[in-house]
C-alpha cells in the first residue's frame, strides 16, 4: 500500500540523488545557440548561394501535333503583344499541358522529387530499404 506522501511503488529503490548538472546544461545551452548561429548564418547565405552556384539544366519538350495547332491557334490571339509578351503567354500556355517530375539529388543521398501531383522528400536510407 503506498505511503501517504503519494509515493508509487519501487520509488524507496530509485536514487535520491536530485542534484542538477548545470555544468552540463550549460554546455548543452551554448551548442544549441552555436547551431543556431550557424543555421542562420547558412541562411543569410541563400542569395549569394544562387548567384555563385546556380542549378542549371536543358529541357527539350516535343510538342504534339494537335497541341502544336493548339499554339498556332492563340498565336493568332497574340497579334497585339509586344515579342515579349507573345513569346511569355506561348510558353504559359504549353506549361499548361507539360506533365513533369524533377528530381533534385542532394549530396547525402536525399532526393526531393518534384512531379505534377505532388512534391516528395525521400532520404537516401529510404531508397536503400526499397532495393
Amino acid at each position: 500500500m503506498p505511503s501517504s506522501d503519494d509515493e508509487a511503488p519501487g520509488d524507496d529503490d530509485a536514487p535520491q540523488n536530485h542534484e542538477v548538472d548545470l555544468d552540463a546544461i550549460r554546455s548543452d545551452l551554448s551548442s544549441m545557440q552555436s547551431s543556431i548561429e550557424d543555421h542562420h548564418a547558412l541562411l543569410k547565405r541563400g542569395p549569394k548561394l544562387r548567384e555563385e552556384h546556380p542549378i542549371e539544366s536543358e529541357v527539350d519538350v516535343d510538342v504534339p501535333p494537335a497541341v502544336a495547332d493548339y499554339v498556332r491557334a492563340v498565336i493568332r490571339e497574340t497579334a497585339a503583344m509586344t515579342v515579349e509578351e507573345r513569346n511569355q503567354f506561348l510558353y504559359e500556355e504549353l506549361l499548361g499541358f507539360e506533365l513533369r517530375t524533377t528530381r533534385y539529388h542532394f549530396p547525402d543521398g536525399d532526393v526531393l522529387e518534384a512531379g505534377p501531383r505532388e512534391v516528395v522528400l525521400r532520404h537516401g536510407s529510404e531508397d536503400e530499404m526499397h532495393e
